[in-house]
């Protein structure tokens, strides 16, 4: 698999990355996650504006410019020949001295591959449990991709060591934020119900675009807190995921959620026109 790193392009990822690097030690870095379609990076604009703002956030210094990321995922594409795939943008504050204090010295790591995609669910369904533990919220952190993502882990380890796909995370009230790694929907009365981006949950650029074409189409949308009860009894749940765009839930917590296709269907492919 070929790669990129600060700068330049290399076979194998043998020994390019430093054990005194902020990323690795500290989690203190941001990473965007985009498909690859025909050898072009999907919503790359979007994506490259949630890590500039996440980056300006936490002080981090994105050390490439845009148009050149954007060759560089088109030219890795290219390399590894897969037209259709699975790219990270991964950006590590770099080398440092010990400890958490930021002493303005430090060199940016920036990491670019292009993988195969994940493999397709069965029958594009997917099946949710809830996470063992509730997310902490009130502040802003839950807002950005970073590189901390061991809550995340546990939450999916624990769902699919219980036989589902997914794993529902809610707050401390028993409120849906999002799951491990997709932002949630649910249908009602031919409404269109989605936790709110209020610093809780990760503002994903594939929900946008949801949101965008479903307000485009007529469908009326509430972005707003989603009980439990309400996401059991719902015509219709989804998940967006920008590798997987929309996927139908077929199940949560082992009850049975019907599926309206007729509405996926609409918002899928108006969502598919937009890229």
């Amino acid at each position: 698999m070929k790669l990129w790193i600060n700068g330049h392009f290399h076979e194998s990822p043998e020994g390019l990355l430093s054990v005194q690097d902020r990323g690795f030690l500290l989690g203190d870095g941001l990473f965007e996650t985009l498909r690859m379609e025909a050898g072009e990076p999907e919503f790359f604009a979007e994506h490259w504006a949630r890590m500039d703002s996440s980056a300006k956030y936490f002080g981090l210094v994105i050390p490439y410019l845009k148009e050149q990321v954007h060759t560089t995922l088109c030219e890795l594409s290219s390399q590894n020949e897969l037209p259709e795939a699975a790219a990270r943008i991964t950006l590590s504050r770099g080398v440092g001295a010990r400890g958490l204090a930021i002493t303005g010295a430090e060199a940016a790591t920036m990491l670019v591959t292009v993988t195969s995609l994940p493999n397709v669910l069965p029958e594009d369904v997917v099946s949710l449990g809830y996470a063992p533990d509730s997310r902490s919220t009130g502040g802003n952190e839950w807002s950005h991709k970073t590189l901390g993502m061991i809550h995340n882990v546990r939450a999916l380890w624990n769902a699919q060591a219980q036989g589902f796909d997914d794993a529902i995370i809610c707050d401390a009230q028993g409120y849906v934020l999002e799951t491990s790694m997709a932002n949630i929907f649910a249908i009602t009365d031919g409404i269109l119900l989605t936790p709110p981006t209020n610093g809780s949950i990760l503002p994903g650029v594939m929900r946008k675009h949801v949101i965008r074409c479903a307000k485009e189409l007529g469908i009326s949308v509430q972005e707003r807190a989603l009980t439990q009860k309400e996401l059991q009894e719902a015509q219709s749940v989804f998940l967006t995921n920008s590798l997987r765009g929309i996927l139908p839930v077929c199940r949560v917590n082992n009850e049975k959620i019907s599926t309206d296709l007729q509405i996926l269907k609409i918002l899928k492919h108006a969502t598919i026109r937009l890229m």
